[in-house]
């Protein structure tokens, strides 16, 4: 779609963790469990054992050693025959409280474009039935396959049937079946579509990203805090987020605030704990599906590690703290969740012609020294009274610093960490337990020549330790001693396509050629009017998407 379309999920956030799925007739190497992975599908895998369905245009990949362990939805346990007919499967979810949504949306082979031949779903409420709706393939308009509801309805139990498959001698597939229902918000309805996309290079701190807009339609949206919010411009995802409040100002005009995955990670406490040589993919994913939110961690970082402490915190802190540890940035920028990656080295350059008129440049008063505390934990003996009241059950108790060696009188310990425990207390009941020394090391560099005193410190990045600390005190310094910041206003559209040379002129050859992307983290090239060149990373862009162009405030560290 050209221009710019917002899709809007209204779902029940809730569903898939109140939810157990079963199939009567799965394929032997699908597990119909991964159904409830908020992440969605991996990766587009044709059937293993069926030609039909792997085609060799990239669209699908071939199966992984042990599918079960992998995400790749629901097949059938049979093929279906010449005619589409013979196999019926029947997917049935049950919730361990009720659910409300206003839909349910279910996605198939979105890589064969295969659908059924006929759809059955039906939602039950103890044993009344509250929706039964059967639909055949000639009525199937689209994938994914939307049920809309006249009103927001109550669940304890949902069924799907399909019976056949389009696509002869294949199997069946189902990506996802999702507890709500999408809206696309195209071009025509929407107005003042402002984005804001921000990182920090070194984890110092963890932006967030968002995107306003005002829609004008016919209808009745019902907006719910907390609903996903897809961004696209010209068909490219630009940002992925949350319902953060919301305004009808009249019968058809909303005006809509979001927020991204990173600020939903506010929402979380972590309890943290003392590591020692953990994948730090394995500490990220527990924090992620805490918080049901979905997220990517590139393969530069798949054997990184960490060790440290990690307080009581929010789950955004907890992602920080690693992040800076391990030399990632975390950003919802063009993506569907939380990506944690390594900034990229390649550059970009941006003719003159593509900067709009209005540049400054600013510079901070430049860093003296920089200085890093690695910090290492070490079990001592010294007491401290950590808990004392009357009888209870399930009663969390967090320490302000780290424990070890609990002991508990008229109590029961149910579970503890360093940081924590949950007890079950008698009258007079108290907890005690033994700290922790942190024995900390400071890791100075300073700036050659450098006049006067402004000194850059880093004393409260736990998981910075004595084999980590040069590493991360250099990459800091890195960038603690670029000081000036541009901002300019950076074009993004096309240019016709011309031919010729400077001495005899230029003519269109027809046809656009689109501008370089330019994003935030990117690393630019560009002349200035008056400054000259300049090269940095972009670390701030804001623009309207609405038009055919976008121009992009940029903020540039160079």
């Amino acid at each position: 779609m050209k221009g710019v379309s917002i899709t809007y999920g209204d779902y029940d956030v809730t569903a898939k963790d109140k939810a157990t799925f079963t199939a009567e007739t799965p394929a032997f190497f699908c597990n119909v469990d991964y159904l409830k992975d908020y992440s969605g599908l991996e990766t587009s895998y044709g059937d293993p054992l069926d030609y039909v369905t792997v085609f060799l245009d990239s669209k699908t990949e071939p199966f992984p050693d042990n599918p079960l362990s992998h995400n790749i939805g629901f097949f059938s346990s049979e093929k279906v025959g010449k005619n589409g007919l013979g196999v019926k499967s029947t997917i049935t979810v049950t919730f361990n409280s009720e659910v409300k949504s206003r839909g349910i949306t279910m996605t198939f082979d979105t890589a064969s474009n295969g659908l059924p031949i006929l759809l059955r779903v039906a939602l039950y409420q103890g044993e009344t039935s509250v929706f039964v709706k059967t639909i055949a393939r000639k009525n199937i308009k689209s994938n994914p396959v939307a049920f809309e509801f006249d009103e927001s309805t109550s669940y304890d139990k949902a069924s799907f049937i399909v019976t056949g498959w389009d696509i002869p001698l294949a199997r069946q597939h189902i990506q996802s079946i999702d507890f709500g229902i999408g809206y696309v918000f195209t071009p025509e309805m929407l107005r003042d579509v402002k984005v804001i996309q921000e990182i920090s290079p070194i984890s110092a701190e963890l932006p967030a990203n968002a995107v306003d807009f005002k829609m004008f339609a016919d209808g009745n949206y019902n907006f719910s805090a907390r609903q996903p919010v897809s961004v696209h411009f010209n068909g490219e995802l630009i940002n992925t987020g949350l319902i953060k409040s919301f305004t009808r100002r009249s019968k058809n005009e909303w005006s809509v605030k979001t927020e991204d995955y990173i600020s939903a990670l506010d929402n979380g406490s972590f309890l943290g704990g003392l590591y020692s040589d953990v994948l730090a993919s394995e500490v990220l994913t527990k924090i992620f599906t805490q918080m049901s939110i979905p997220y990517e961690i590139t393969s530069d970082f798949a054997e990184a590690k960490i060790s440290g402490y990690i307080p009581i915190s929010t789950c955004r802190e907890a992602v920080r703290q690693i992040c800076f540890a391990i030399g990632a940035v975390a950003s919802t920028a063009g993506e569907s969740g939380v990506k944690i990656y390594k900034l990229p080295t390649a550059e970009t350059t941006v003719g003159l012609d593509r900067i709009m008129t209005g540049q400054s440049v600013s510079e901070d008063d430049p860093v003296t020294q920089v200085s890093v505390s690695a910090h290492e934990y070490s079990p001592i003996e010294d007491e401290e009274k950590l808990f004392e009241g009357n009888a209870g059950e399930n009663i969390l108790v967090t320490f302000s610093s780290p424990m070890h060696s609990l002991t508990i009188t008229n109590g029961t310990i149910l579970t503890s960490g360093v940081n924590y425990a949950i007890l079950n207390a008698e009258n007079n009941c108290t907890l005690n337990g033994k700290k922790y020394a942190d024995n900390v090391i400071t890791y100075v560099k300073k700036v050659p020549d450098a006049v006067g005193e402004n000194e850059l410190e880093i004393t409260n990045a736990t998981l910075v330790n004595m084999e980590n600390a040069e590493s991360i005190l250099t990459r800091v310094y890195d960038y603690a001693i670029l000081n000036k910041k541009v901002d300019m206003r950076v074009r993004i559209g096309s240019k016709p396509v011309t031919y010729g040379n400077a001495k005899y002129g230029f003519a269109k050859y027809g046809g656009r050629i689109a501008d370089s992307a330019v994003n935030v983290g990117d690393i630019i090239n560009s002349d200035t009017e008056y400054q000259g060149a300049i090269k940095g990373r972009i670390i701030s862009t804001r623009y309207n998407l609405n038009g055919g162009i976008i121009v992009k405030d940029c903020e540039v560290l160079s």
